[in-house]
């Protein structure tokens, strides 16, 4: 995994490992927040793209780097199947049930399903 893009404290990646992986993506933006240094850290499942800013002065994009790998590496990723307690609620109960759904189809659905699945959902949302 190397950068796509690097700024002064602020660096994108990209991880084919998170395509399709609402769980994952949302473990994966946790863990990188604790990261030493981070101040955002912005996962997208639908891309596999994960944006990272961070103060220039208590960590650089090596060690941000590695640090990603690393969590990727040691994802539990059985564990987050059955982890849907982490799904955020929305303003309404008809926007958790889809996003719940959303979340159960890009588990249970192999590509390119999941992601024809997910565009579904989010044109039902508008």
């Amino acid at each position: 995994m190397a950068p796509l893009s690097v700024l002064p404290g602020r660096i994108r990646f990209e991880s084919s490992d998170i395509v399709g992986k609402f769980m994952i993506s949302e473990y994966l933006e946790g863990e990188i927040q604790r990261l030493d240094g981070v101040l955002e850290a912005s996962v997208n499942y639908r891309t596999g793209r994960i944006l990272v800013k961070f103060n220039e002065n208590l960590t650089n994009r090596k060690i941000l780097t590695e640090g990603i790998k690393e969590i990727i590496k040691h994802m539990p990723e059985r564990q987050l199947r059955a982890g849907f307690h982490n799904i955020k609620k929305t303003k309404d109960a008809g926007g958790f049930k889809l996003e719940l759904l959303d979340a159960v189809a890009n588990l249970a659905l192999p590509k390119p399903f999941n992601t024809l699945l997910s565009l579904a959902i989010n044109a039902l949302k508008r």
